[in-house]
């Protein structure tokens, strides 16, 4: 920038306090960004299931499989009690009727292991959105040939081993045993 007279009279030249004034704009945006980065974060680490640690696989088969029996009792009580809703809506009748509650029993059983209300609750829905979406009873075309050809056991089955493979895909996968120096 060329030296302009009025800067004669000024202790500053006139330059210098657009730069300031670009500053203090730079010094507002960068706490802005560093605000945000924080709720980015804040949010990042939300979204990671937390770690579940165990001593051994004794601890971890004592309190898991308390939990996957329950679930399928739960299951076993549901498809028992429910058929009528299940001819319907598919397993998306999982989700309509909560008699036995089949999504609670998950979300309950899986809290007491993670320890994390929210992964439980994420968790145990998400657990069931594969089958309601893929078995979605009369609305899907040949509904009645799959319904016919599946038994009370087929059901049964198909239900709690998706749901347990759910769980030993993503739950599963964050145990830890001891401490694990890796």
């Amino acid at each position: 920038m060329e030296p302009q007279i009025i800067d004669y009279y000024h202790e500053m030249p006139h330059g210098i306090h657009v730069i300031d004034k670009m500053n203090e704009e730079l010094s507002d945006l960068q706490k802005k960004y560093d605000e945000l980065e924080e709720k980015y974060d804040a949010l990042e680490s939300r979204n990671k299931m937390p770690q579940i640690i165990f001593n051994s696989i004794e601890e971890r088969n004592e309190k898991h499989i308390p939990m996957l029996n329950k679930i399928k009792e739960i299951c076993n009580h549901w498809v028992e009690y429910q058929l009528g809703f299940f001819y319907d809506w598919g397993f998306g009748a999982i989700s309509m009727v909560r008699r036995p509650d089949v999504i609670g029993c998950i979300n309950t059983e899986l809290n007491k292991i993670i320890k994390d209300e929210y992964w439980s609750y994420k968790i145990s829905h998400e657990s069931i959105r594969g089958l309601s979406e893929g078995l979605r009873g009369r609305e899907m075309p040949q509904w009645n040939k799959i319904y016919n050809s599946l038994t009370k056991d087929d059901i049964k089955e198909i239900l709690y081993d998706h749901i347990e493979i759910y769980i030993y895909d993503h739950v599963y996968s964050e145990y830890t045993y001891g401490n694990d120096d890796y």
